[in-house]
């Protein structure tokens, strides 16, 4: 698990690019969705997804917002 954290971390430091999870293209000129999937006995498994793509792929009683129109934190 810590080689997770430790990608994960060395990703975010050195602005890795991400490769969305439903349509396999680089994420470059928005923010990444990040989907973490909890697969029990703690662990995790992060996936990234275009905006667009997620939200095409909800269902429509599924309330979704952009990260584009989020506030920061």
């Amino acid at each position: 698990m810590w080689i997770r954290e430790l990608r994960r971390a060395l990703s975010e430091a050195f602005g890795t690019k991400c490769i969305c999870c439903f349509c396999g293209k680089l994420i470059e000129d928005e923010p990444a969705v990040t989907i973490n999937l909890g697969l029990g006995d703690e662990e995790t498994q992060l996936m990234y997804s275009h905006g667009g793509c997620i939200q095409n792929r909800l269902h429509s009683s599924i309330p979704f917002i952009p990260p584009s129109e989020q506030e920061g934190c």
